[in-house]
């Protein structure tokens, strides 16, 4: 049995949600704990495991990442 997210691993993603949702779109990143800014600068760019657990991260149409939920550290509104 997996462990439950924690509340900030939820408040994260739930960011993550409504940023990918906003319309009109407006790009953001994401801080890992390898030290990398993930720049979502699309929204098709991201997706959200109904699980919650786990993100998917398109740096390109054929170059993509599985991201636990508990490697993110930070979702900054402003992608610079």
């Amino acid at each position: 049995m997996e462990p439950t997210l924690s509340d900030d691993a939820v408040r994260q993603i739930e960011t993550i949600r409504q940023l990918r949702n906003a319309a009109p779109f407006v790009p953001f990143s994401i801080v890992v704990d390898d030290g990398r800014k993930l720049v979502v600068d699309r929204s098709y760019r991201i997706g959200i495991a109904p699980s919650r657990r786990e993100i998917m991260f398109a740096s390109s149409p054929i170059d993509f990442e599985r991201i636990p939920s508990r490697r993110i550290r930070e979702v900054l509104r402003d992608a610079g």
